[in-house]
């Protein structure tokens, strides 16, 4: 049985282990930022369409220990790379270091060595050789730690983030694996409506309604990197996507609402949301915080509130956290809400305790998921 490596951001390891629980595959071994698991092609593909806190899949290939360059190229040929793709193709070399105490510090120069190595074996078995470019046909991934190499092939192409719904976004946007990992966090499964009340791009009620509609965010995407290797299973894949389709609710039982202060903004989420073909779902309107009325049923509340950067913009923002935490404690009570902070300075300002924290990696950016209960 095939084993694959699916990959997330920090701090969503546990919630990308639980996805992968509940649609049925067998999980090997699971850490902060990976699980390893395995399945054949066919559920490979349907983890593709369904999973929505990955970033990429990969098929581990190789895994070694080498010191001298000879070694590393002699270790990269003992795996027949020329059964993915032809030699009208084309592949890249993506390489990685997480130790540059290691024997080999210049991951580019790592990258034109694992290259030569593969395309010395296509010529010498097929008499010519793929071109090389970034939007390859073959992506190879190398992850080295010190003197340990761990060789793969990236089956996704562009990140499983890009859902392709979001061609417009605000300042510092929220990745969309990242929202709906936050989301899975709060247990939220559709059961209760929704609200976020600073929803910029509108990330969070899309990723909300998709999991509310039991869609797979994948189902957005016209192809993947499989599709263009030689042992790619058309048959299979359109068993797995087939599978998907049906199992989307066709209707909601809750209301999922956004607001946003800036008018461009709004615009943006009405596109995004179009584009995600959710109108039906999903109401965005032009409001401030100040204005915070909650017309909804006991909804949870999420928000990624602006973290300010310059003293000036912090200033101004602990007003608007004053202003959000206010209204949280007067219209949202008997309920629980979730933001995320980017700036630990800012939060006290809410005036409210959290109840429950979560370490997450935003795009390169520490952040704190917080969790509020908002009593009686």
């Amino acid at each position: 049985m095939p084993r694959f490596l699916a990959l997330t951001s920090k701090g969503l390891g546990g919630v990308l282990e639980q996805e992968l629980k509940e649609l049925d595959f067998k999980i090997l071994k699971a850490s902060q930022t990976r699980a390893l698991f395995e399945c054949n092609w066919e559920k490979l593909y349907f983890a593709h369409l369904m999973l929505r806190t990955a970033t990429r899949i990969l098929l581990p290939v190789l895994d070694f220990t080498a010191y001298k360059n000879e070694e590393l190229y002699k270790q990269i040929q003992k795996h027949d790379f020329t059964k993915y793709i032809s030699p009208k193709q084309s592949m890249w070399v993506v390489c990685n270091s997480s130790d540059k105490s290691g024997p080999f510090k210049n991951d580019v120069f790592v990258s034109q060595l694992v290259k030569d190595a593969i395309v010395d074996q296509f010529r010498e078995k097929l008499g010519q050789r793929p071109n090389v470019n970034k939007q390859a046909d073959l992506q190879i991934w190398v992850r080295i730690k010190g003197p340990n190499f761990s060789v793969s092939i990236d089956l996704t192409g562009p990140s499983l983030t890009q859902r392709g719904y979001r061609t417009e976004a605000g300042v510092a946007p929220l990745r969309e694996h990242i929202a709906a990992g936050l989301l899975k966090l709060t247990k939220w499964e559709g059961q209760k409506d929704m609200l976020d009340p600073m929803c910029g791009s509108g990330t969070f009620l899309i990723e909300g309604a998709l999991i509310a509609l039991n869609k797979g965010p994948g189902l957005f995407r016209k192809d993947f990197a499989f599709h263009k290797h030689a042992n790619f299973q058309k048959e299979a894949w359109v068993r797995a996507k087939n599978l998907a389709e049906s199992l989307i609710n066709p209707e909601l039982p809750i209301q999922i609402l956004g607001y946003d202060i800036d008018h461009r903004m709004v615009e943006i989420a009405k596109n995004n949301v179009k584009r995600a073909r959710l109108e039906k779902f999903i109401k965005i309107e032009q409001r401030a915080i100040k204005d915070l009325k909650n017309t909804l049923n006991h909804p949870l509340v999420v928000c990624n509130p602006p973290y300010g950067e310059r003293l000036k913009e912090k200033t101004s923002l602990e007003v608007t956290y004053k202003d959000l935490g206010n209204k949280l404690k007067a219209e949202f009570k008997e309920t629980e809400a979730w933001l995320l902070s980017g700036n630990k300075e800012l939060t006290p300002a809410l005036r409210m305790k959290a109840e429950r924290s979560y370490a997450v990696d935003n795009n390169g950016l520490d952040c704190k998921w917080l969790k509020y209960p908002l009593y009686k």
